[in-house]
């Protein structure tokens, strides 16, 4: 369930069930562990090659299976991860003893100011009820002067403005007995690269991310959403790479999410 905030200008996604540190654990438990681990993430290790050599010191808060951390070391990254799963972490430490694990909260990191040359956050921010600022201001803190931040988070994309230009969601109205059900939120991101540059941060770049998820996901029509739905989840690689396609075109209109790279000044 969606509903639009018009005081935050943002949409709010509701679960049926509660959402708790549980909710993940039980997310996370779905998958098989090692094999989630041998995926890598292109767009991961290949932005973070642009931007930073290799060897630099890199964390990822938020860091759920390891996937990326295990891709960035791979690269020859000196990378670390944190996550409040704990259980999930102990399954990864089983399956990968050597990777940089730890069990933490983003808003109040272990580690010392400037320790690190890049920060990943994969689809984090959007999930505080109350608000990022906490987890923003440790990812200044433990970045280096010129250091990288690279965040993901669901954006309000054209099509999603179009759509709550056209009322198509329900109004959404600030009840703190729903904050169980709360899952995340899609923001505006031209006021969440002004929130992290006012705490110190430049913009660098923004590229637009799964355009067919986002039509997917926005989509009225349930014929559509279920044929885009099966090529979404296949497993064959010509409708993988269609999905890519797809997925990259779409984009400028119907992004699910906003990669944004910035720098600490």
């Amino acid at each position: 369930m969606k509903c639009y905030d018009p005081e935050n200008n943002r949409l709010v996604f509701l679960q049926e069930e509660n959402v708790s540190s549980t909710y993940w654990e039980g997310h996370w438990s779905k998958y098989d562990t090692q094999r989630a681990l041998i995926g890598e993430n292109r767009l991961i290790t290949g932005t973070t090659g642009r931007f930073l050599p290799r060897g630099s010191r890199i964390l990822e808060g938020g860091c759920g299976l390891g996937r990326n951390v295990y891709a960035l070391s791979k690269k020859g990254f000196e990378a670390y991860g944190i996550d409040f799963a704990s259980e999930t972490l102990q399954k990864v430490r089983e399956v990968c003893p050597d990777l940089r694990l730890c069990v933490g909260d983003v808003t109040a990191l272990p580690f010392p100011a400037s320790f690190f040359d890049g920060y990943w956050s994969v689809g984090v921010i959007e999930h505080f009820y109350n608000g990022f600022a906490g987890a923003a201001r440790e990812m200044h803190r433990v970045l280096r002067p010129g250091g990288y931040l690279f965040i993901s988070f669901p954006c309000l994309s054209p099509y999603r403005k179009h759509k709550i230009k056209r009322k198509k969601y329900g109004l959404w109205e600030a009840d703190d007995s729903r904050q169980g059900n709360f899952y995340q939120f899609a923001l505006l991101t031209d006021e969440v690269c002004s929130y992290f540059c006012s705490l110190g941060f430049r913009f660098v770049a923004r590229q637009g991310l799964d355009g067919l998820k986002g039509l997917k996901d926005e989509i009225g029509n349930d014929a559509v959403r279920g044929v885009l739905q099966k090529l979404y989840n296949s497993p064959s690689l010509p409708l993988r790479a269609v999905r890519l396609v797809a997925g990259r075109m779409l984009a400028p209109f119907t992004r699910h999410c906003d990669l944004l790279v910035l720098q600490r000044k």
